[in-house]
């Protein structure tokens, strides 16, 4: 059995309100391990996994993350934690350090107090977050700053930017928010916006250097584009990691794929309550629809044509239930974009100008031109008839 990395929900209590949360996080669920059943659970784990990341709702709203984490580090396992930071403290930080963590993830999601706590629902957390994060840098310990989008701060990703650039953190994980739990539908970004800021993240990515700041986009964040330059953490997309590369625990001791389709009861492939993990997971069917071959037979619509689909398998697995339903087809991918829009009519100046966009290209030093071999500079984008959403979006990714 190859060893996976696996994703723990340890509680899905949490003490924000975060609008885009796929767990919809807020009570503890029923019947969550106790905490024999967790530390049982880190024992095995030693043996079949090789990474454990620990999540929730919050990390530390559990009264035995000590017990779990100390049982982890005996086993000299390596280890991560996502927490929201509310609880975080110099104290705490101390007592992971001392107990081998080895990277904390911590989240904003705006260039603003105002937009961040709103979406979070936590006054004062933005504050509290950039806080952290230079204790964190005094104590020298690894961090990552995540970052969801989403129609309510896509409009703040220049000012998020600069923020990291400016802050202790060096590396920045950038996703987009999935209609899932707690997220609607309509604060989803659409084609335009996922376009374009991925157009953005890849150039900043482009411009910035590594030892200032290491842009890593998540693996939602699309593939096989001819005109956007690679930006993502996996430098090949093979398809969907659930069930191969890593696995999640759910609180209440369900094993799935992925953690990020616990709202789908199909996914659930057994119980650690009920059977030890290795026989859940080391078997031939675990997360069967997932497997190559078998995934391949489901893909539809677009993906069932395209001359990727048996790599990329229709990208997440995660985004592409929100959109469609199943996961055999994927709207928000760079390829699909670019060759739809080959033969779309434009409605209007801006998709117009999306259309050249995804015929176009970016040279080495990050410059965005169109179909037609123009530059998109600020000036051209000021001669059109845009709404004050088009403007922002497209000032993003234009020259001076």
């Amino acid at each position: 059995m190859n060893k996976p990395e696996v994703l723990w929900e340890i509680t899905h209590k949490c003490n924000a309100k975060c609008i885009h949360c796929i767990s919809g996080a807020g009570d503890t669920r029923n019947n969550e391990l106790t905490t024999e059943e967790a530390l049982y659970i880190c024992d095995q784990l030693a043996e079949c996994s090789k990474a454990i990341h620990l999540l929730g709702g919050e990390v530390f709203l559990r009264n035995d993350w000590k017990k779990i984490i100390e049982r982890i580090h005996s086993h000299g396992m390596y280890y991560s934690i996502v927490t929201n930071g509310i609880a975080l403290n110099r104290e705490k930080i101390k007592y992971l350090k001392n107990t081998g963590l080895k990277n904390i993830g911590i989240s904003i999601d705006a260039g603003t107090a105002e937009v961040n706590d709103y979406i979070r629902g936590v006054p004062g957390l933005y504050n509290k977050v950039f806080e952290v994060m230079d204790i964190l840098a005094e104590e020298e310990m690894k961090f990552t700053v995540i970052s969801t989008f989403n129609k309510l701060n896509i409009h703040q990703v220049d000012l998020m930017l600069g923020n990291m650039i400016n802050s202790p953190a060096k590396v920045w994980q950038t996703q987009g928010a999935v209609a899932h739990g707690r997220m609607a539908k309509d604060l989803a970004l659409n084609e335009f916006e996922f376009y374009i800021l991925s157009l953005f993240l890849s150039v900043a990515k482009k411009k910035i250097s590594e030892d200032i700041l290491y842009i890593a986009a998540g693996h939602d964040q699309g593939h096989f584009s001819k005109v956007i330059p690679h930006y993502t953490v996996h430098e090949k997309w093979e398809g969907c990691y659930a069930g191969k590369a890593t696995f999640g625990i759910c609180s209440n001791g369900d094993i799935q794929g992925c953690l990020c389709m616990m709202s789908a009861e199909d996914f659930v492939l057994g119980n650690v309550k009920e059977k030890p993990i290795k026989e859940i997971y080391d078997v031939e069917n675990f997360c069967s629809w997932n497997h190559r071959d078998e995934k391949y037979k489901t893909l539809k619509g677009f993906c069932k044509d395209c001359e990727h689909g048996y790599q990329c398998l229709a990208g997440c697995s995660s985004i592409a239930t929100a959109l469609t339903g199943t996961v055999g087809e994927n709207p928000q991918c760079h390829h699909r974009i670019e060759t739809e829009w080959k033969t779309k009519q434009p409605a209007n100046e801006f998709e117009y100008l999306f259309k050249e966009l995804t015929g176009g290209f970016v040279d080495k030093n990050g410059n965005v031109f169109l179909a037609s071999g123009n530059m998109l500079t600020k000036s051209l984008i000021s001669k059109l008839n845009l709404d004050a959403h088009q403007q922002k979006l497209l000032s993003y990714i234009s020259n001076v």
